[in-house]
């Protein structure tokens, strides 16, 4: 009674810790569309006309909005629009990039009577770092989501008060459609004689949220050069490339192609960059050439903001001069160009309340992810375990806290992996370990040598420190070491609720992706733990008994059954030539497994003679030595049946017989849609399990394979069972971070249907008509 009390605690606290920070928090001191000075009453309530504080035009909702709560005669303070878009619309920065108009503020003064006073003197507009917005093959630049900019104003000296400042805004929305927009706003406000008089107003917060987007200024740019013969921007400076990998925002309008990628070189004392200019730089360049002067903001790989470190970018100062010479070098890092880029990847960070969806999103699909077949062989030996375990509570507690200790610390690792890869320029994603074939063959013999221990063949004793008593269910070593393994052989599947949580990783900040993963994390241990913690659950499992050893030895056989899987799947990387020696160098792995059985303590190998157990070493030496000899083939590339990159055969599991797969590439579901075809896409992998599972109940059904093999369809597969950027891209451009992906388009659909990670035949055949298929 106590446990469950106790528990019951911990549920409402968690509830409660959910509510509070899960619920978006306002910062205002009054309502969005009252003025912020109605609340003070007295004199300022002697003014005539007053404008709205706050309005909502059109798909922006906008506020004006006041550092401190006074104005004070001849001193510079800052103000601020506040600007909330809808989902998908978006306003500019200074420079909007191939299109768009900046947001603007015309500033002034009011009395009493409404009458114009001296105008406030404009010192500087602050802009937040923004981010890189695709629309087909242009971008532009600007804020999505909330956005707040400053403006830095110097009040007229003499000014006395109460007064009303009014900011005449303007701006241009933008999703499929552009809305420009205008609006008067105004707060009133009383006027002190200095700024220890004017204490900090209700939206204070606000401006120390927009001063961590801002740039932060930096000194390591050194020159600028513009070569227009080889149509570049060339942008040099100190320091290790490495350390200043990004996106470069050039201030100036009209100089540089603000969709393309850019491309980084080292230099003996530093970096440089070229980028491409924009199709009409001439005006910019004769800028350029009176000034002598370029600013640019660098906005790093991982964008920072309130929830991760490091600033959210930098600004610096270049200076024309000679550029240093490169000569026939490749650049070191690319960055993807604005088509390649994922939805919102400069959008890293999410609101509060989003995250806690995708936590909540990773979560479910981790407990999901056990009832999946890549995880069901670990369950059966974790539910051996707790049988064990049913009737001493403590020790279950013991067991869960070890093997929840090992899937946190494999995700995190995970986590860690995929982020370094990441750092370096890698495009990888969910599973991507499985793309290297020595990782496969490692899981293949791992499995076999569970699925021998299990049956009985050898024993795993404390000699091993007990990683590999999986079966026995004891031990802090064990059940940590069960944990990692869970992790392991969870990788190859994408459970229900994990796509979104898991592509939402591909952009996010350092901090979020390792939450995620976390959580995650927690998902998959959640049914251990919740069995450790009611202890009545453990209590109808089965006592002790001979019936365990049977099911020891029934659980060998999905292990074994896994193995084969990996071994197909190797064969879809490698092709059949590795085939042979692969099975032969796991019997001669599983002939020393019994080699070592037999010298293990017991009847038997107390009955062997000193020859005998002689023999028995030599068989295990030269076994695992030809073993090795013959797994040498793996990882090389084979000649003659290597699966060749967009093979519509072995390498993506699908069967050829049923449906006629053309190869996927970039651009050509685009392409045939715009041809008035209607194109299904599969991206798939051979070491999905999940893609596998959906091939066989729904893509390989009758009805879906006479339809994908139809005149008015096109199959296409993105098969990425090996490593291929392209892929990856692709993936990242669906916020998907794995396998699998469905995507139909067709001629009468401006964007494609994206289908869930779990088929049915009745959604592949709607999105099918929708697309444009007649039946």
């Amino acid at each position: 009674m106590n446990a469950r009390l106790s528990f019951s605690g911990l549920i409402g606290l968690g509830l409660a810790l959910l509510l509070v920070l899960g619920t978006p928090t306002s910062l205002t001191a009054a309502p969005a569309e009252q003025p912020l000075g109605t609340a003070s009453g007295g004199l300022l309530g002697k003014l005539q006309g007053s404008l709205p504080a706050a309005a909502k035009v059109d798909q922006v909702h906008i506020r004006l909005i006041s550092e401190q709560q006074a104005l004070v005669a001849g001193q510079r303070q800052w103000f601020g629009l506040v600007l909330e878009h809808e989902p998908g619309w978006h306003t500019y920065w200074r420079n909007p990039g191939d299109s768009g108009l900046a947001t603007t503020a015309n500033w002034r003064l009011q009395d009493a009577t409404g009458a114009s006073v001296a105008e406030p003197r404009l010192i500087a507009q602050a802009w937040p770092t923004p981010s890189r917005l695709a629309v087909g093959p242009l971008a532009n630049y600007g804020y999505e989501n909330q956005v707040v900019l400053g403006f830095e104003l110097e009040m007229p000296k003499g000014l006395t008060g109460p007064r009303q400042l009014i900011a005449e805004a303007s701006w241009l929305v933008c999703k499929d459609v552009c809305i420009p927009g205008e609006a008067k706003l105004a707060i009133d406000l009383p006027v002190v004689a200095t700024a220890q008089q004017a204490s900090p107003g209700p939206d204070a917060p606000l401006f120390a949220q927009m001063r961590g987007r801002l740039p932060v200024e930096a000194d390591w740019g050194q020159g600028f050069a513009v070569d227009p013969q080889a149509n570049m921007l060339m942008l040099w400076g100190q320091g290790e490339w490495s350390s200043r990998q990004g996106l470069w925002f050039v201030e100036l309008e009209e100089l540089i192609n603000p969709a393309a990628g850019q491309s980084w070189f080292t230099l003996p004392q530093g970096w440089l960059v070229k980028i491409p200019l924009s199709e009409r730089p001439k005006r910019a360049i004769a800028a350029l050439e009176k000034t002598g002067r370029l600013q640019a903001v660098l906005k790093p790989k991982v964008a920072a903001d309130s929830q991760s470190l490091g600033p959210s970018g930098y600004r610096l100062q270049f200076v024309r001069q000679t550029p240093p010479a490169l000569g026939e070098v490749k650049p070191v890092w690319q960055s993807p160009t604005a088509a390649e880029e994922p939805h919102g990847a400069q959008s890293t960070a999410v609101s509060g309340s989003s995250l806690w969806v995708i936590l909540g999103l990773a979560f479910l699909g981790g407990m999901v992810l056990n009832l999946m077949p890549c995880v069901f062989p670990v369950l059966g030996l974790k539910v051996l375990a707790f049988s064990q375990q049913a009737h001493s509570p403590g020790q279950a507690w013991r067991h869960a806290a070890f093997f929840t200790a090992g899937v946190l610390v494999s995700m995190l690792a995970l986590a860690g992996l995929l982020l370094g890869l990441r750092a370096a320029g890698e495009a990888v994603g969910w599973g991507f370990q499985l793309q290297n074939p020595w990782v496969v063959l490692s899981l293949a013999v791992l499995f076999t040598g569970i699925g021998l221990n299990l049956l009985g063949v050898f024993e795993v004793g404390t000699s091993l420190t007990q990683l590999g008593e999986f079966d026995r269910g004891h031990g802090p070593v064990a059940a940590f070491g069960s944990g990692v393994l869970a992790v392991v052989v969870a990788s190859p599947c994408t459970a229900p609720f994990m796509g979104s949580a898991i592509g939402y990783t591909a952009t996010a900040p350092a901090a979020q992706t390792l939450a995620v993963f976390a959580v995650l994390g927690l998902g998959l241990a959640a049914p251990y733990g919740l069995a450790a913690i009611w202890p009545g659950l453990l209590t109808r499992l089965p006592r002790p008994g001979a019936w365990m050893v049977t099911f020891k030895q029934l659980l060998a056989f999905p292990m074994l059954a896994t193995v084969a899987w990996l071994v197909w799947v190797l064969t879809q990387q490698q092709g059949l030539s590795v085939l042979m020696p692969v099975l032969l160098a796991l019997v001669l792995l599983s002939f020393a497994a019994w080699c070592w059985g037999g010298l293990q303590a017991g009847g038997a190998a107390a009955a062997l003679s000193r020859s005998g157990r002689l023999w028995r070493w030599v068989g295990i030496v030269l076994a695992l030595a030809a073993s090795i000899w013959l797994i040498r083939p793996v990882g090389e590339p084979s000649a003659g049946d290597t699966v060749t990159k967009g093979s519509t055969s072995s390498s993506s599991g699908a069967s050829t017989s049923t449906i006629a797969w053309q190869p996927w590439s970039t651009g050509k579901p685009e392409s045939l849609a715009a041809q008035g075809r209607v194109v299904f896409v599969d991206f798939t992998a051979a070491w999905c399990i999940t893609c596998q599972a959906n091939k066989i109940r729904v893509l390989q059904t009758s009805p879906v394979v006479d339809q994908l093999n139809g005149v008015a369809v096109v199959p296409l597969m993105a098969d990425w069972t090996k490593q291929d950027p392209a892929i990856t891209k692709e993936l990242q451009r669906y916020g998907r971070n794995g396998v699998p992906l469905y995507l139909v388009y067709g001629p009468k659909l401006s964007k494609p249907i994206v289908l869930g990670e779990w088929l049915s035949t009745d959604a592949v055949m709607a999105a099918l008509r929708e697309a444009g298929l007649q039946n």
